[in-house]
């Protein structure tokens, strides 16, 4: 029974930081499209991304650069609480953004294409479910790593 309660909870704290973590929207959209993240885009490009068009290899890049991302996000929500003053936080917010953009292309991946596979992720039952095995492997790799 513990390790159901244990399962449950890891999928409730990634998924509610999954809620929190894509990557910002000035920074995955850089070519000037609209940044407002509650309207949803489609690209044509080819990276562009629809459930029937993810496959497990991306899925798997997705999930190992979102465990990095996570890791990045918890390191720098401990560095924005010991900045001294605002020019200090925007300056480890910054080096933050950069890390997590350098943590998704080196798995491969655009920005904004590990966006819209977290936004499909976040709405489609049966990549939630894959995506969730995929980062509790990769979470096996790094023991000390907890979302």
């Amino acid at each position: 029974m513990t390790l159901t309660i244990r399962n449950a909870t890891t999928c409730a704290l990634t998924l509610a930081v999954l809620l929190t973590l894509p990557i910002s929207s000035s920074m995955a959209q850089s070519d000037g499209r609209n940044a407002d993240p509650a309207v949803p885009e489609y690209s044509g490009a080819p990276g562009a991304t629809t459930p029937q068009l993810i496959d497990d290899a991306t899925l798997q890049h997705t999930a190992k650069a979102f465990v990095k991302v996570a890791q990045i996000v918890k390191s720098e929500q401990s560095t924005l609480n010991g900045a001294a003053d605002d020019a200090a936080k925007m300056k480890a917010a910054q080096q933050a953004e950069t890390q997590k953009v350098a943590a998704v292309k080196a798995e491969g991946l655009q920005p904004q294409q590990y966006n819209q596979v977290l936004q499909l992720v976040q709405t489609d039952s049966n990549l939630q479910q894959k995506f969730l095995s995929y980062i509790n492997v990769g979470k096996a790799g790094s023991p000390t790593d907890t979302l």
